[in-house]
């Protein structure tokens, strides 16, 4: 009767009991069949493991020559726990994963640095052989064609096609040392994390199923990353050469390379907050011009002075307002909306702006808009963006920052 499977492996590994071997693998021994199947199974792990406990317990040895020299797949002339360990590995990524593994590979892991590296020689290899079916796979080239070039989901058949007919070979490549990169793991999960709730939004509103099922391949682009590697390159194709960073990113223990998402993920950021930028300079412009237009008619623009918070839908449906000398506050209130409006036909669509009005001067302004779900916030004063390194999270935030800087 064979004994339950000992699931306790690693706590097993950790005693010092051991098997001696009097010999190593003959040329005719499978390495790592202990039970002489003719392949390699749980089973075997299973013999090796209970063959190390039942001496270490005081018992016969059970294995045969052949066995133990079968069992002991490191060559260290001891049957072990760790002995078990590799064979079971060894059967689970050759059999369960998927992932074919040579021995070689099992008994001496290449280190966290290898294994980023190897993913990156491995995708331009794939590339120089023009196998687009193992690029699908070891890169996020599937999802990142939806993402950058298609408006429906194309089939991997129509993919390979795409990369075929526009494949230009490598003549020169250079990846140099690679960098593990924890600030950008980190500014990266923060969008992964951004993007899935926009994409998720997105989703509730759809209903076309070659929508939802574009928004479901793309999302896989945003699964959270474990580990972030950068690989600087420098590529030659044609008479072109390239300097870039290619970077390897590791998801549950699965190793692929990104073609580019990462890079376009935080250009896309710096491209939005330079929209949101010249919004701001475009809403302080506006108000100065309607206050100059007020002023030109006498009106007393000093009692504008102060802070001034709108919204949007303020200056929508606004109509002409008259005014001159004798106006008060909220009459001159009323016509600078309407003239600004005037110079910015698309204010309505700025979710919040707040300016400073000064001597009949707008002095700084800072507004909110939403970009993609997301709102951004930008502000403008003596001519200058107001600008930090961590992005500000309230419209009141940077219109303190807009003030102190035209202080």
């Amino acid at each position: 009767m064979k004994h339950r499977f000992i699931s306790g492996i690693a706590a097993a590994a950790m005693l010092c009991g051991m098997i001696p071997v009097q010999s190593v693998h003959a040329a005719d021994t499978l390495r790592g069949d202990a039970d002489g199947s003719g392949d390699i199974g749980a089973n075997d792990a299973q013999i090796t493991l209970q063959a190390y406990t039942e001496v270490l317990a005081g018992n016969a040895d059970p294995l045969t020559d052949e066995q133990r020299a079968a069992a002991d797949v490191d060559e260290n002339g001891k049957i072990e726990a760790a002995d078990a360990q590799f064979i079971l590995t060894y059967y689970v990524y050759n059999n369960v994963s998927g992932k074919v593994t040579d021995w070689d590979l099992i008994l001496h892991p290449m280190t966290e640095a290898e294994q980023a590296r190897a993913a990156v020689e491995h995708f331009f290899e794939a590339y120089q052989n023009k196998d687009a079916a193992e690029i699908l796979e070891c890169s996020n080239y599937r999802a990142a064609s939806h993402l950058f070039f298609a408006e429906q989901v194309q089939s991997d058949e129509e993919l390979i096609a795409d990369f075929e007919k526009n494949y230009e070979p490598i003549t020169s490549l250079e990846i140099k040392e690679g960098v593990r990169d924890d600030a950008l793991l980190e500014k990266l999960n923060a969008k992964n994390k951004e993007m899935r709730e926009s994409a998720a939004e997105a989703r509730a509103e759809r209903d076309d199923p070659n929508d939802l099922a574009l928004l479901d391949l793309v999302v896989t682009l945003f699964d959270p990353v474990d580990v972030l590697y950068a690989f600087p390159t420098s590529i030659t194709q044609g008479e072109k050469t390239v300097d870039d960073t290619y970077y390897a990113l590791c998801r549950g223990g699965k190793w692929t390379v990104d073609i580019g998402v990462t890079k376009l993920v935080f250009q896309m950021d710096t491209s939005r907050q330079k929209t949101v930028n010249a919004s701001a300079r475009t809403v302080s412009n506006a108000f100065n011009s309607a206050l100059t237009d007020l002023d030109v008619k006498d009106a007393h623009v000093e009692l504008l002075t102060g802070d001034h918070i709108f919204s949007g839908t303020d200056f929508e449906g606004l109509q002409q307002v008259s005014y001159g000398k004798d106006s008060d506050r909220d009459t001159l209130i009323a016509a600078l909306k309407y003239q600004v409006s005037t110079y910015m036909n698309g204010i309505a669509a700025v979710d919040g702006i707040a300016v400073h009005i000064e001597n009949g001067v707008c002095t700084c302004t800072a507004i909110s808009r939403k970009i993609s779900g997301k709102m951004w916030y930008a502000g403008y004063s003596s001519g200058k963006y107001v600008e930090r390194e961590e992005p500000f999270t309230g419209i009141e935030e940077v219109f303190e920052a807009a003030k102190a800087l035209s202080a």
